[in-house]
């Protein structure tokens, strides 16, 4: 991919699922929130009960089951991601 190419994401929200693509890594997650970086970007969720139902490294996909009650997008995603924080 050219670095002039900017990689896209989406968001799509049913039923008490959430689809997200264009995931990269994800940062940081509990119950209640989740944070994930998209590229530049990261992506803050909140809610209750959260779960990840799938993960697709390949693709950039996951699925998020729960109460999303918002989601946010922040600047660089520069913190450690959790297999980093695990395998130090």
């Amino acid at each position: 991919m050219s670095e002039l190419q900017k990689k896209h994401h989406s968001l799509t929200y049913t039923e008490g699922a959430l689809s997200v693509g264009g995931v990269e890594e994800v940062l940081d997650y509990d119950d209640k929130h989740m944070r994930l970086s998209l590229g530049e970007r990261t992506l803050l969720i909140e809610g209750q009960g959260l779960k990840i139902d799938a993960l697709d490294v390949d693709s950039g996909t996951m699925k998020v089951r729960g109460v999303v009650d918002c989601f946010r997008y922040g600047g660089s995603a520069g913190g450690k991601s959790l297999l980093k924080k695990l395998f130090r």
